[in-house]
């Protein structure tokens, strides 16, 4: 059983007749899926750079000084799981508030939990450039260094349509 992505342009196996996010398969459909956002920021496609998903899969996969990309509630919430692991995180968001999804009382929650590991929250401040050495980024209209082994992108999920070959 085979699904064809065709963004990538790959079969994708498959276990029976339902795909790995529980999508009823009907031969000749579509089906959407979604993936992280990355915009295009020099680069953001680098080595030392893992999606949110990725981390959250392995959290290994990032160095112990880790710089994240977006402050909503995928990126707030992974700042302190990497805390939690003992890593020093810097989280940089360009909007000039987190977005904790409108829920005041789980916006208090995660606010507490900064302090308590560390985590140093940067909002109004735009990643402009990645480097093996950190991300570069504008705040106030100056250009700051955030030093990181590891940076992660947090910064949503757009969909996708894959088409189904044959079942």
């Amino acid at each position: 059983n085979v699904l064809r992505d065709a963004f990538a342009k790959r079969d994708v196996k498959m276990d029976g007749v339902r795909a790995k996010r529980d999508a009823a398969v009907i031969p000749g459909a579509r089906v959407q899926v979604y993936t992280a956002f990355v915009p295009e920021i020099p680069g953001v496609h680098g080595g030392n750079v893992v999606a949110a998903e990725d981390v959250y899969r392995d959290y290994t996969r990032t160095g112990e000084n880790v710089v994240i990309l977006g402050g909503g509630l995928v990126g707030t919430e992974l700042s302190i799981y990497l805390g939690m692991m003992g890593r020093k995180v810097t989280l940089l968001e360009m909007a000039p508030t987190l977005n904790f999804g409108h829920n005041i009382l789980h916006g208090q929650a995660i606010g507490l939990q900064f302090p308590k590991y560390g985590i140093q929250v940067c909002t109004g401040t735009k990643a402009v450039e990645v480097t093996d050495e950190g991300v570069w980024a504008e705040r106030d209209g100056e250009k700051v260094f955030y030093p990181a082994d590891s940076v992660v992108t947090a910064l949503g999920m757009k969909p996708r349509m894959i088409f189904i070959n044959r079942v």
